[in-house]
Protein backbone atom coordinates (compact mmCIF):
# COMPACT_ATOMS: atom_id res chain seq x y z
CA UNK A 1 0.00 0.00 0.00
CA UNK A 2 2.94 2.38 0.72
CA UNK A 3 4.62 1.99 -2.64
CA UNK A 4 1.47 2.35 -4.53
CA UNK A 5 0.87 5.72 -2.76
CA UNK A 6 4.12 6.87 -3.12
CA UNK A 7 3.88 5.83 -7.16
CA UNK A 8 0.82 7.95 -7.13
CA UNK A 9 1.72 10.50 -5.34
CA UNK A 10 5.13 10.90 -7.36
CA UNK A 11 2.42 11.79 -10.52
CA UNK A 12 0.16 13.66 -8.96
CA UNK A 13 2.50 16.04 -7.25
CA UNK A 14 4.17 16.10 -11.12
CA UNK A 15 4.52 20.01 -12.04
CA UNK A 16 6.78 19.75 -15.47
CA UNK A 17 5.25 16.58 -17.55
CA UNK A 18 3.06 17.19 -19.79
CA UNK A 19 -0.53 15.90 -19.98
CA UNK A 20 0.15 13.11 -22.47
CA UNK A 21 3.35 12.27 -20.27
CA UNK A 22 1.88 12.39 -17.44
CA UNK A 23 -1.34 9.75 -18.86
CA UNK A 24 1.63 7.62 -19.84
CA UNK A 25 2.82 7.58 -15.95
CA UNK A 26 -0.52 7.17 -14.31
CA UNK A 27 -0.86 4.11 -17.06
CA UNK A 28 2.13 2.52 -15.83
CA UNK A 29 1.17 2.77 -12.48
CA UNK A 30 -2.44 1.35 -12.87
CA UNK A 31 -0.63 -1.46 -14.54
CA UNK A 32 1.74 -2.11 -11.68
CA UNK A 33 -1.56 -2.28 -9.07
CA UNK A 34 -3.47 -4.07 -11.77
CA UNK A 35 -5.40 -6.11 -8.85
CA UNK A 36 -6.19 -3.32 -6.90
CA UNK A 37 -7.66 -1.27 -9.60
CA UNK A 38 -9.65 -3.85 -10.71
CA UNK A 39 -11.82 -3.09 -8.54
CA UNK A 40 -14.22 -0.16 -9.64
CA UNK A 41 -14.31 1.66 -6.58
CA UNK A 42 -10.58 1.61 -6.23
CA UNK A 43 -10.47 2.97 -9.61
CA UNK A 44 -12.96 5.85 -8.93
CA UNK A 45 -10.90 6.88 -6.11
CA UNK A 46 -7.99 6.92 -8.28
CA UNK A 47 -9.96 8.85 -10.96
CA UNK A 48 -11.52 11.49 -8.39
CA UNK A 49 -7.99 12.01 -7.03
CA UNK A 50 -6.18 12.59 -10.42
CA UNK A 51 -9.19 14.93 -11.96
CA UNK A 52 -8.94 17.33 -8.22
CA UNK A 53 -5.28 17.53 -9.08
CA UNK A 54 -5.39 17.93 -13.06
CA UNK A 55 -8.69 19.26 -14.01
CA UNK A 56 -7.72 20.96 -17.02
CA UNK A 57 -5.71 17.96 -18.88
CA UNK A 58 -8.92 16.33 -20.43
CA UNK A 59 -7.00 13.67 -22.01
CA UNK A 60 -5.98 11.97 -18.51
CA UNK A 61 -9.84 12.13 -17.39
CA UNK A 62 -11.39 11.12 -20.50
CA UNK A 63 -8.54 8.09 -20.55
CA UNK A 64 -9.46 6.74 -17.11
CA UNK A 65 -13.63 7.51 -18.20
CA UNK A 66 -12.19 4.89 -21.03
CA UNK A 67 -10.78 2.29 -18.80
CA UNK A 68 -13.62 2.51 -16.19
CA UNK A 69 -16.12 1.92 -18.89
CA UNK A 70 -14.54 -1.60 -19.36
CA UNK A 71 -13.73 -2.50 -16.62
CA UNK A 72 -15.80 -6.21 -15.48
CA UNK A 73 -16.31 -6.72 -19.14
CA UNK A 74 -12.66 -7.35 -19.87
CA UNK A 75 -8.95 -8.47 -17.83
CA UNK A 76 -7.85 -4.95 -16.56
CA UNK A 77 -4.19 -5.67 -18.30
CA UNK A 78 -6.04 -6.09 -21.48
CA UNK A 79 -8.18 -2.60 -21.22
CA UNK A 80 -4.74 -1.05 -20.38
CA UNK A 81 -3.18 -2.61 -23.44
CA UNK A 82 -6.10 -1.50 -25.80
CA UNK A 83 -5.98 2.13 -24.56
CA UNK A 84 -2.02 2.52 -24.71
CA UNK A 85 -2.05 1.61 -28.55
CA UNK A 86 -4.76 3.59 -28.89
CA UNK A 87 -2.92 6.60 -27.57
CA UNK A 88 0.14 5.72 -29.27
CA UNK A 89 -1.74 5.92 -32.48
CA UNK A 90 -3.70 8.79 -32.33
CA UNK A 91 -0.14 10.85 -31.29
CA UNK A 92 1.93 9.24 -34.03
CA UNK A 93 -1.01 10.17 -36.36
CA UNK A 94 -1.31 14.12 -34.99
CA UNK A 95 2.48 14.28 -34.94
CA UNK A 96 2.87 13.25 -38.55
CA UNK A 97 0.41 16.11 -39.56
CA UNK A 98 2.09 18.51 -37.56
CA UNK A 99 5.57 17.54 -39.67
CA UNK A 100 3.92 17.97 -43.15
CA UNK A 101 3.26 21.95 -42.02
CA UNK A 102 6.12 22.49 -39.44
CA UNK A 103 8.81 20.96 -41.71
CA UNK A 104 8.10 23.67 -44.52
CA UNK A 105 9.55 26.39 -41.74
CA UNK A 106 13.07 27.21 -41.02
CA UNK A 107 12.13 28.37 -37.38
CA UNK A 108 9.73 27.43 -34.83
CA UNK A 109 8.93 28.56 -31.48
CA UNK A 110 7.24 27.27 -28.82
CA UNK A 111 6.86 27.20 -25.08
CA UNK A 112 6.72 24.69 -22.12
CA UNK A 113 7.37 20.79 -22.18
CA UNK A 114 4.19 19.48 -24.71
CA UNK A 115 5.52 15.89 -25.44
CA UNK A 116 3.25 16.02 -29.01
CA UNK A 117 5.33 19.08 -30.01
CA UNK A 118 9.06 17.64 -28.72
CA UNK A 119 7.93 14.33 -30.79
CA UNK A 120 6.86 16.61 -33.88
CA UNK A 121 9.88 18.34 -33.94
CA UNK A 122 12.64 16.73 -33.01
CA UNK A 123 15.54 15.72 -35.72
CA UNK A 124 13.58 18.13 -38.04
CA UNK A 125 16.18 20.08 -39.88
CA UNK A 126 15.09 23.82 -38.44
CA UNK A 127 16.01 26.32 -35.73
CA UNK A 128 13.76 26.05 -32.51
CA UNK A 129 13.07 29.00 -30.17
CA UNK A 130 12.09 28.26 -26.46
CA UNK A 131 11.21 30.48 -23.26
CA UNK A 132 12.05 29.22 -19.97
CA UNK A 133 8.26 29.03 -19.22
CA UNK A 134 8.22 30.02 -15.37
CA UNK A 135 7.71 29.37 -12.61
CA UNK A 136 8.38 25.52 -13.26
CA UNK A 137 10.83 25.81 -16.47
CA UNK A 138 9.51 23.23 -18.46
CA UNK A 139 10.71 25.27 -21.10
CA UNK A 140 14.87 24.35 -20.10
CA UNK A 141 13.53 20.39 -20.15
CA UNK A 142 12.08 20.95 -23.80
CA UNK A 143 15.04 22.35 -24.93
CA UNK A 144 17.61 19.71 -23.45
CA UNK A 145 14.98 17.27 -25.38
CA UNK A 146 15.11 18.94 -28.85
CA UNK A 147 18.81 19.35 -28.04
CA UNK A 148 19.26 15.96 -27.86
CA UNK A 149 17.43 14.88 -31.31
CA UNK A 150 19.59 17.23 -33.51
CA UNK A 151 17.65 20.19 -33.46
CA UNK A 152 19.22 23.77 -32.74
CA UNK A 153 17.61 25.48 -30.04
CA UNK A 154 17.66 28.63 -28.78
CA UNK A 155 16.81 29.31 -24.91
CA UNK A 156 15.50 32.86 -23.36
CA UNK A 157 13.35 34.38 -20.80
CA UNK A 158 9.80 34.40 -21.39
CA UNK A 159 9.37 37.84 -22.21
CA UNK A 160 12.34 38.34 -24.60
CA UNK A 161 10.90 35.59 -26.99
CA UNK A 162 9.44 38.82 -28.43
CA UNK A 163 12.86 40.02 -29.30
CA UNK A 164 13.44 37.67 -31.67
CA UNK A 165 9.60 37.13 -32.91
CA UNK A 166 11.25 38.38 -36.14
CA UNK A 167 13.53 35.50 -36.56
CA UNK A 168 10.93 32.97 -35.67
CA UNK A 169 8.67 31.70 -38.95
CA UNK A 170 5.52 30.02 -37.40
CA UNK A 171 4.62 28.63 -33.93
CA UNK A 172 3.66 24.78 -32.43
CA UNK A 173 2.33 24.54 -28.95
CA UNK A 174 0.49 21.87 -27.00
CA UNK A 175 -3.05 21.38 -25.32
CA UNK A 176 -4.07 19.90 -22.32
CA UNK A 177 -7.93 20.48 -23.00
CA UNK A 178 -9.70 21.79 -25.75
CA UNK A 179 -13.69 23.06 -25.98
CA UNK A 180 -15.37 24.55 -29.45
CA UNK A 181 -13.81 27.91 -28.16
CA UNK A 182 -11.12 27.48 -26.26
CA UNK A 183 -8.10 25.41 -25.56
CA UNK A 184 -6.14 25.55 -22.74
CA UNK A 185 -2.21 25.50 -22.34
CA UNK A 186 0.76 26.69 -20.28
CA UNK A 187 0.68 30.52 -19.16
CA UNK A 188 2.02 32.70 -21.39
CA UNK A 189 0.55 30.97 -24.70
CA UNK A 190 -2.00 33.64 -25.01
CA UNK A 191 1.11 36.44 -25.37
CA UNK A 192 2.68 34.06 -27.75
CA UNK A 193 -0.69 33.97 -29.77
CA UNK A 194 -1.77 37.34 -30.05
CA UNK A 195 1.96 38.77 -30.78
CA UNK A 196 1.90 35.56 -33.52
CA UNK A 197 -1.33 37.37 -35.55
CA UNK A 198 0.26 41.48 -34.67
CA UNK A 199 2.97 39.78 -36.81
CA UNK A 200 1.17 37.41 -39.22
CA UNK A 201 3.41 34.25 -38.20
CA UNK A 202 1.16 31.10 -38.33
CA UNK A 203 0.53 29.49 -34.81
CA UNK A 204 -0.79 26.49 -34.66
CA UNK A 205 -1.77 23.87 -31.54
CA UNK A 206 -1.40 20.12 -31.48
CA UNK A 207 -3.04 17.35 -29.42
CA UNK A 208 -5.64 14.82 -29.83
CA UNK A 209 -9.49 14.26 -29.88
CA UNK A 210 -8.76 12.71 -26.11
CA UNK A 211 -8.48 16.30 -25.14
CA UNK A 212 -11.43 17.58 -25.81
CA UNK A 213 -14.11 18.50 -23.26
CA UNK A 214 -17.72 20.33 -22.87
CA UNK A 215 -17.07 22.89 -20.91
CA UNK A 216 -13.82 24.00 -19.39
CA UNK A 217 -12.90 23.47 -15.56
CA UNK A 218 -13.50 26.54 -13.42
CA UNK A 219 -10.37 25.63 -11.55
CA UNK A 220 -6.80 25.32 -13.94
CA UNK A 221 -3.83 24.12 -12.09
CA UNK A 222 -2.02 26.97 -10.16
CA UNK A 223 1.70 26.85 -8.02
CA UNK A 224 2.16 27.78 -4.86
CA UNK A 225 3.46 31.69 -4.27
CA UNK A 226 6.27 31.04 -2.73
CA UNK A 227 7.78 29.52 -5.67
CA UNK A 228 7.65 33.26 -6.98
CA UNK A 229 8.13 35.31 -3.97
CA UNK A 230 8.93 33.74 -0.56
CA UNK A 231 8.19 36.07 1.87
CA UNK A 232 5.88 38.79 0.03
CA UNK A 233 5.10 42.32 2.03
CA UNK A 234 1.50 42.78 3.73
CA UNK A 235 -0.60 44.11 0.40
CA UNK A 236 1.23 41.93 -2.14
CA UNK A 237 -0.99 38.77 -3.38
CA UNK A 238 1.21 36.13 -5.30
CA UNK A 239 -0.29 34.46 -8.05
CA UNK A 240 1.34 31.55 -10.26
CA UNK A 241 -1.15 30.00 -12.68
CA UNK A 242 0.24 27.20 -14.49
CA UNK A 243 -2.33 26.86 -17.17
CA UNK A 244 -4.71 29.54 -19.08
CA UNK A 245 -7.37 29.36 -21.43
CA UNK A 246 -6.68 30.38 -25.13
CA UNK A 247 -9.11 31.65 -27.47
CA UNK A 248 -9.01 29.11 -30.48
CA UNK A 249 -9.94 31.79 -32.94
CA UNK A 250 -6.17 33.05 -32.30
CA UNK A 251 -4.81 29.65 -34.06
CA UNK A 252 -3.86 29.18 -37.69
CA UNK A 253 -5.20 26.00 -36.85
CA UNK A 254 -5.60 23.08 -34.42
CA UNK A 255 -3.53 19.73 -35.28
CA UNK A 256 -5.24 16.67 -34.26
CA UNK A 257 -4.57 12.90 -35.98
CA UNK A 258 -7.66 13.54 -38.41
CA UNK A 259 -5.95 16.75 -39.91
CA UNK A 260 -5.79 20.01 -39.47
CA UNK A 261 -8.50 22.01 -38.40
CA UNK A 262 -9.81 25.69 -38.08
CA UNK A 263 -12.02 27.43 -36.04
CA UNK A 264 -15.05 27.03 -37.46
CA UNK A 265 -14.63 23.57 -38.21
CA UNK A 266 -13.56 22.61 -34.60
CA UNK A 267 -17.15 24.00 -33.45
CA UNK A 268 -18.06 20.92 -35.68
CA UNK A 269 -16.51 18.22 -34.24
CA UNK A 270 -18.76 15.53 -32.57
CA UNK A 271 -16.52 13.38 -29.72
CA UNK A 272 -17.71 11.68 -26.77
CA UNK A 273 -15.82 13.15 -23.96
CA UNK A 274 -17.58 10.75 -21.65
CA UNK A 275 -19.71 13.19 -19.55
CA UNK A 276 -20.99 11.02 -18.15
CA UNK A 277 -17.91 9.96 -16.25
CA UNK A 278 -17.65 13.50 -15.19
CA UNK A 279 -20.96 13.46 -13.32
CA UNK A 280 -19.73 10.13 -11.39
CA UNK A 281 -16.28 11.65 -10.36
CA UNK A 282 -19.05 14.62 -9.21
CA UNK A 283 -21.13 12.62 -7.28
CA UNK A 284 -18.30 10.26 -5.49
CA UNK A 285 -16.98 13.98 -3.89
CA UNK A 286 -20.18 14.34 -2.28
CA UNK A 287 -20.42 10.83 -1.01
Amino acid sequence: MIDRERSLLSILSNRTTGSVGLTEALLQHIEQNSSFYENKRNFLTLSQRTASTFPGMAIIINTLAEIYSSLGKLPIEEILQRVSASIREETERSCRNAVEIISSFDSVGTISESSLVIKALSGLDLSIWIPESRPALEGKLAAISLAESGVNVHFTTDYAIGTFIDRIDAFLVGVDCFTSEKFVNKTGTKLLALAARHYNKPFYAIGTKRKYIHNLPTRLKSGIPSELWGSPPHGVTVESPYLEAVEISLLSGLILEDGIFTSQDVKKLDIDCWESFYSLLVDSRKE
